[in-house]
């Protein structure tokens, strides 16, 4: 064995590795060798070279910061679009009805799409009165938000004395109140009703309306029930209280309902497209009996 000079054991460099050899003589092998296989991994991801079966100790990633938008010059490059105003369309039909103005340069000047400015034309020169535009705007809505109001108040008011309308009287009634203002439809006009889509679009519109059945009312009762009549009905009420002095226990609270003696059927499974369907019961018809709730 040869001996060591004396440059290996002055030389600062040699002395260094030395002692860091004797350090890492104090581990285990196994710990030894995880330095030696993350700079193998990261050599191999570096150099893009498949990893085999003893590198595969993975670090974990921290998750990426979500990109920040940029709202200030989004909002500075998006410009929202102005349609042209009703006075500039009716102008424009004026140029081009009146003045024998070519469609393609009216739309130019006034800023209206051509295709528009020519179906505006084209309904106007359908009419002989002046055209006043209306632009449509909702689903199939004609009327104002005025008079649709109007409408619904018109609604609830009949139905509160007992004649309400039906679809179809409501539709009636929406056509003849539109000829009335001179903004009915040409298909109105000639069903002499509103759109099944027009109701459609009302009823969404006005959330407190609904189509409901109503229960069968005699007209006697129904004109009975007014302001004379319940007046008188308090005035006997008090004149008796003053009279007979009733203590409270002997104030009830009474309701009456009739009841008939023949319970409805229920709803039976049976085949289907059969014309008559039939169910065992005590009568047909049986007497109706009153009973009283206290």
């Amino acid at each position: 064995m040869l001996a060591k000079s004396s440059t290996d054991i002055t030389d600062p460099y040699s002395s260094f590795g030395r002692h860091i050899a004797n350090e890492l003589r104090k581990y285990d092998p196994h710990t030894l060798a995880l330095p030696h296989e993350a700079a193998s991994c990261k050599l191999n991801k570096l150099l893009r070279l498949p990893r085999g079966p003893s590198l595969a100790i993975r670090t974990p990633r921290l998750p990426r910061e979500p990109r920040k938008k940029n709202i200030s010059s989004q909002a500075s490059t998006t410009k929202k679009r102005l349609g042209p105003t009703t006075a500039a369309i009716e102008e424009a039909v004026k140029e081009v009805i009146a003045g024998h103005q070519s469609i393609n340069k009216t739309a130019l000047v006034f800023g209206i799409s051509r295709a528009y400015l020519a179906k505006i034309v084209k309904k106007a020169k359908a009419t002989d009165k002046e055209y006043m535009h209306r632009p449509n705007i909702g689903n199939k809505r004609i009327l104002s938000k005025t008079q649709e109001d109007l409408l619904v108040s018109y609604l609830k008011t009949a139905s509160k004395m007992c004649h309400g309308l039906t679809k179809k009287q409501t539709k009636e009634l929406a056509s003849q109140y539109a000829e009335a203002n001179n903004i009915c439809p040409e298909k109105w006009m000639v069903d002499k009703t509103a759109s099944v889509e027009w109701l459609r679009g009302f009823m969404k519109r006005h959330k407190d309306l609904s189509v409901s059945k109503p229960e069968s009312t005699s007209l006697s009762r129904a004109t009975s029930f007014n302001k004379t009549n319940v007046g008188a009905f308090f005035e006997k009420l008090a004149s008796l209280y003053g009279k007979y002095r009733f203590p409270p226990h002997m104030i009830f609270n009474a309701d009456e309902t009739g009841c008939s003696t023949v319970s409805a059927p229920p709803k039976i499974i049976a085949e289907k497209g059969s014309k008559q369907i039939g169910q065992v019961t005590s009568a047909e018809r049986g007497t109706l009996v009153t009973t009283l709730f206290l």
